[in-house]
């Protein structure tokens, strides 16, 4: 269970310390009021909702998650796998087998939170309602420190007025059946008032009462985007790396998570006096590691180009390439060409994933 990320003085009993800067007394002090509203309404939902889980991922936590299927093209084999999840989210999906990846849980009342799987992406919602509600999808699945972790994530365009809401994407510790730590790292999307902004932030809590530290926010603004695509790498420790497509907005070595591996993925709404919806496409779990191609002639160049990224390498005296896509990117559609001498292979719609290894076929 992930908390909404929010406002909140330094020091002070809220569960979120926003360091807001260069802003006016009173403006501080209108905020450190709603903080503290804020914070009491988020001590029950937190305490229903990390209940819930603890039960939840005792029963259905797994590790690892079986490989996606993906078809090569002719002329390259897939010798393993660096993909350990995905869900394009483009199509629909029925319930029933949406239930096979994905649990669902939250803090909002039977028939307000909800989850649906669309051609426009996975849908998980709350309908309008009093108060604090969220819902969420939670991987079944688990994955260990050496991944990245993706989706693009959208939040609705309409003012929300005085309300708020929020859409989540959160990578939290697997190990809440047997600590009760609901510790997890955070990028959300958070509007109100007709403006929104991005976040990342850090959370620690124990069965309940998280406290959630905002490590990096975008400008509160009426046109910040609505729809970006999030990318998170974190050890759990020390280490947490955020990317909004492909800008890198935070990184840190020194962070003190105790979030230990391995971890779940949280698909979450939040909303308050107001029915909201967020959006996840392209969601997916890789390997961090380079994209390694076996079998080409010695001293052959290498190229494997995604959308404007190209990535490159030359094979050494064995024929092994690593190809070191950057993690934004780890998982994607490409073409991979290999050049040697005067001949120039083109291997085209390449489903690839970092962490695979690849084999080239004999020419």
């Amino acid at each position: 269970m992930v908390t909404r990320l929010a406002p909140s003085p330094a020091p002070a009993p809220a569960p979120t310390t926003y360091p807001y800067t260069g802003q006016g007394q009173d403006r501080r002090r209108r905020r450190r009021r709603g903080a503290r509203a804020r914070a009491r309404l988020w001590r029950t939902e937190v305490t229903v909702c990390a209940l819930g889980l603890v039960a939840l991922t005792t029963a259905l936590t797994a590790w690892p998650a079986p490989a996606p299927a993906r078809p090569m093209p002719a002329g390259v084999s897939l010798v393993r796998s660096g993909l350990v999840m995905a869900s394009p989210f483009d199509a629909p999906v029925a319930d029933r087998t949406l239930m096979d990846d994905y649990a669902f849980n939250g803090s909002a009342r039977p028939g307000v939170g909800y989850g649906a799987a669309t051609a426009g992406g996975l849908h998980i919602g709350v309908r309008p309602h009093g108060g604090w509600a969220g819902w969420f999808a939670v991987t079944i699945h688990a994955a260990g420190a050496q991944m990245v972790w993706h989706t693009t994530m959208a939040r609705p365009t309409a003012p929300v007025g005085g309300a708020v809401g929020e859409a989540v994407f959160a990578v939290q510790t697997a190990s809440t059946q047997h600590s009760g730590a609901i510790n997890y790292a955070v990028v959300a999307a958070l509007s109100s008032r007709g403006k929104s902004t991005w976040q990342v932030g850090s959370a620690h809590g124990l069965v309940a009462d998280a406290d959630t530290h905002v490590l990096w926010e975008s400008p509160l603004r009426a046109d910040t985007p609505a729809t970006e695509a999030v990318t998170v790498r974190t050890d759990g420790l020390r280490r947490l790396t955020v990317w909004l497509g492909s800008r890198e907005v935070y990184t840190s070595d020194r962070l003190h998570l105790d979030a230990p591996s391995p971890f779940q993925a949280y698909l979450e709404v939040q909303g308050r006096g107001i029915g909201y919806v967020a959006t996840f496409r392209n969601f997916w779990v890789a390997d961090a590691a380079p994209v390694t191609v076996e079998g080409a002639p010695r001293g052959a160049h290498l190229a494997l180009s995604v959308g404007a990224t190209t990535v490159s390498a030359v094979a050494d005296a064995q024929g092994i390439a690593t190809l070191a896509v950057p993690p934004y990117a780890a998982v994607g559609t490409g073409t991979l060409r290999v050049t040697h001498g005067s001949r120039t292979q083109h291997f085209v719609d390449l489903h690839y994933a970092g962490g695979d290894i690849l084999q080239l076929s004999s020419p």
